[in-house]
């Protein structure tokens, strides 16, 4: 999963059987909100209160970093 982050090919992780049913945006912040709380480092993964917010559209993955 992290080779096709940093190739840029995340959408290559979803089940195949979606077909074009889901949007490659929300999908994309999935799998990156997933890839990092699944972080080998438990320090550097995002707090809960991060997560809903992101799962919420109050922030981005993009605004977790900044602070992390």
């Amino acid at each position: 999963a992290y080779v096709l982050q940093e190739n840029g090919n995340l959408l290559e992780l979803v089940d195949p059987k979606l077909e074009s049913n889901f949007s490659n945006d929300e999908a994309i912040v999935m799998l990156n909100l997933a890839l990092l709380c699944t972080c080998h480092s438990p320090s550097l993964r995002p707090k809960m209160s991060a997560i809903v917010d992101i799962l919420e559209g109050r922030s981005s993955v993009q605004d977790v970093l900044k602070f992390e």
